[in-house]
């Protein structure tokens, strides 16, 4: 990833001296960037620049567009990943929330946002709380998409983990 960063980083300033504010592809050209620091560890960099995004897509597109339930996940990954979980824990909600709204239980990327959820409950010791949506998420990715896609296999993995801190092990 190191070697991307002057890449990614010439698209972007390039993008930022030619386009407007909240214009789609500049937009873009910052989330690859935001990508590149957060698996560089520059979690702070990351953080701030996913909220922008996410700030710039409430402002243009909405709540509910495509893209903006993307950054606010996007959002919500930086910020666990950086140990803030009272801040991620709410967009991880609120995603998952408008997701079902618009898109329905059934689509993929609810499904991810599913997951996601389930495992920050998992992850905060919520067990009670990530189990249900854990065994909701695997029985959604079986009929969607299939038991052998890896969606579905990280829901398996995923609650056998809840499973096992349980101690429901059979």
């Amino acid at each position: 990833p190191q070697d991307a960063e002057p890449l990614v980083r010439r698209v972007q300033d390039a993008m930022a001296r030619t386009a407007e504010p909240g214009d789609p592809q500049l937009l873009e050209s910052q989330n690859t960037l935001a990508g590149l620091l957060k698996d560089l560890g520059r979690l702070d960099e990351a953080i701030a620049l996913y909220q922008s995004i996410m700030d710039a897509r409430l402002a243009t597109i909405g709540a509910d567009h495509p893209l903006t339930l993307i950054s606010t996940n996007n959002l919500a990954v930086a910020l666990r990943t950086a140990g803030r979980i009272d801040e991620a824990k709410p967009l991880y909600e609120r995603t998952l929330e408008a997701s079902r709204r618009v898109f329905g239980d059934d689509h993929q990327r609810t499904l991810v946002f599913m997951s996601n959820l389930g495992r920050l409950y998992s992850g905060i010791g919520e067990f009670e709380r990530a189990e249900p949506m854990q065994t909701e998420c695997l029985e959604r990715s079986r009929r969607v998409l299939g038991d052998s896609h890896p969606g579905t296999l990280l829901a398996m993995s995923n609650l056998s983990n809840t499973l096992w801190a349980l101690d429901r092990r059979d």
